[in-house]
């Protein structure tokens, strides 16, 4: 699963995965709504070029698992 909310960054990660089982998303931090509704649990998530325009308190409500 990968999620981007920019269309154009989103349509050329499509572009490269198409042979690949990947689930393209819009969605944006710090809320991941629609990911969220998803209902699934992850075992490695990977932040890439994002996580640091982020406040602390609003990192710190991202990786506090739901319960």
């Amino acid at each position: 699963m990968a999620v981007e909310p920019a269309e154009k960054l989103r349509t050329l990660g499509q572009s490269h995965t198409h042979d690949r089982d990947v689930s393209w998303i819009d969605d944006t931090l710090p809320a991941l709504n629609c990911v969220s509704q998803l209902s699934q649990r992850f075992q490695l998530i990977l932040v890439s070029a994002v996580w640091m325009h982020l406040p602390p308190n609003e990192q710190q409500r991202e990786v506090t698992p739901c319960r």
